[in-house]
């Protein structure tokens, strides 16, 4: 029975020539030892090419996350520019209740409490109590940062309020006074959240809440994120950055926290504050709206 051979272990003899033939001699290469130093250099390639795939990719990721960040800052540039400035209503526009002035202008972002000099709007807001109901006097409740009453949760803007309803975040309004609900999402704001409704849908009830027409008015609004519901204040007119057109909502507003601050003046809003605390004080209100309501 003949046995096979493993062409591994077989020699391969090469002779090398020379001029003295009595010096030639053969030159034996074990076939494994080959194969062996072969694999092993296709190895160190392999894992060479891998570690300079690797570190190129690293490069490639930390330029491209550089990058994304200067967009990001000169976006917020970009908006901040636009924030300052007061912006034309579009020819056409069908929603004349949004004029702000005589001069056909919207208010800037910065300015929410801003009217025309002269105008029935100035006078208004002269005076943080005129069109803002006293805020409750509520014994046994405590006006600090995380306060609870009930379901409803103070939280100061500076001290966990801007984390909590962060940038991009989609949240649930509702109105104290009526029970009504609509959706909405915060894209920016540094003082307080500028935020729009999402849907055309919610831009209809957000104009329900705020009485049928576009209004600078206060509302004392319960805010709800995932199953937080936060004592807070809104106002119901559209002005300058309109992230989203198609929602019908010409411009953004404003949602108030516990202390949030304007972007004018970098001053609270009495009347902001006013509808905050009695968002946070009608918590018995909340209650009975959720025996009747999902939100």
């Amino acid at each position: 029975m003949k046995h096979r051979k493993n062409p591994l272990k077989e020699k391969i003899c090469i002779t090398i020539s020379s001029k003295d033939i009595a010096q030639k001699r053969p030159v034996c290469f074990v076939m494994r030892k080959i194969f062996l130093i072969g694999a092993g250099f296709v190895f160190i390639c392999a894992v060479g090419f891998s570690a300079y795939a690797g570190i190129s990719a690293y490069i490639k990721m930390d330029k491209l996350s550089s990058a994304v960040s200067g967009l990001e800052a000169e976006r917020n540039v970009a908006l901040a520019a636009l924030n300052s400035v007061v912006v034309p209503l579009q020819t056409g526009e069908s929603d004349t209740d949004t004029l702000v002035s005589e001069d056909g202008t919207m208010p800037a972002i910065w300015g929410d409490e801003i009217a025309a000099a002269g105008s029935e709007d100035s006078e208004r807001l002269s005076d943080p109590w005129l069109t803002v109901e006293a805020a409750p006097i509520v014994e046994n409740i405590q006006y600090d940062n995380g306060s609870v009453n009930g379901r409803v949760e103070l939280i100061d803007w500076f001290n966990g309020g801007s984390e909590i309803y962060s940038r991009y975040t989609e949240a649930t309004v509702i109105d104290v006074e009526t029970g009504l609900s609509f959706h909405v999402r915060r894209f920016g704001g540094q003082y307080h959240g500028d935020s729009e409704p999402l849907t055309a849908e919610d831009t209809e009830i957000m104009k329900q809440i705020v009485g049928g027409h576009w209004t600078w008015d206060r509302h004392a609004i319960w805010l709800k994120i995932g199953e937080r519901y936060i004592a807070a204040s809104m106002n119901g007119m559209p002005h300058m950055v309109s992230p989203t057109p198609g929602n019908n909502f010409p411009g953004h507003f404003c949602i108030h926290f516990f202390h949030s601050k304007v972007h004018e003046t970098g001053q609270e809003c009495s009347k902001h504050q006013a509808e905050v605390i009695k968002a946070f004080a009608s918590a018995d209100k909340l209650d009975e709206y959720l025996l009747t309501n999902e939100y």
